[in-house]
């Protein structure tokens, strides 16, 4: 009976649904005039208590919207959890994605929101420290999404070992195993990013309408 109290304990202290509140959340966003900033793009909370996500209108300030982040009340151990993020596209006319000076692959088609985590609070210090959701085609698919109509609400869930995770080389988790181990155990920093093709966070933008990525959920249990 302790021992199963104590594992009780541990999965309540492990498990975290993280706050939506907008002020515990940052956009890192790029334009030519910023080369990347905090606050530049600010992110809001929908009546239904989301986390609304602005993706930017094109502009002659290439102003995009690239990595999305919570320092705030973060699990240091995510190992062999699983993570949830519950997303929300809405939209008005019909959006049309795209990023700046990234190569052919990347356009509307292939738009996605990635989850992601970081070991660091320093986003620029990204060397081996930030790590993406390693499925290009079971992230957030904004074409999908925009197809199916505005408020379309969508849940991904992604255990967390290493095969369904990969870092800023392309390594998956399962490949470099104590790399894997120290992140898993070393969190800091959780979120997602959005980009498109074969570039998980150089961001986007968008024209023909107005657009914003709501997170309705974000849980690690």
């Amino acid at each position: 009976m302790l021992k199963a109290g104590l594992v009780a304990i541990v999965a309540a202290v492990l498990a975290a649904s993280l706050s939506l509140n907008a002020s515990d959340w940052k956009i890192l966003s790029a334009s030519d005039t910023t080369c990347g900033c905090i606050g530049f793009l600010s992110p809001t909370n929908t009546p239904d208590n989301a986390l609304a996500l602005p993706i930017p209108p094109v502009d002659t300030h290439q102003t995009e919207i690239n990595y999305v982040y919570t320092t705030h009340a973060v699990p240091k151990s995510v190992a062999n959890l699983t993570l949830s993020v519950t997303g929300r596209l809405r939209y008005d006319n019909w959006p049309i994605f795209s990023a700046y000076g990234d190569p052919p692959d990347c356009d509307d088609s292939n738009a996605r929101v990635h989850p992601f985590f970081a070991t660091t609070t320093n986003i620029w210090d990204s060397s081996r420290n930030n790590w993406w959701y390693a499925s290009f085609y079971d992230s957030f698919d904004l074409a999908s999404m925009r197809a199916v109509g505005s408020g379309y609400t969508t849940t991904i869930s992604v255990p967390m070992i290493g095969v369904n995770w990969t870092n800023l080389y392309g390594q998956r988790g399962d490949t470099v195993p104590a790399a894997w181990k120290r992140a898993a155990t070393s969190v800091k920093m959780l979120g997602v990013t959005f980009g498109c093709g074969s570039f998980d966070g150089h961001g986007l933008a968008q024209s023909g309408g107005s657009a914003f990525f709501d997170v309705l959920s974000y849980q690690v249990q």
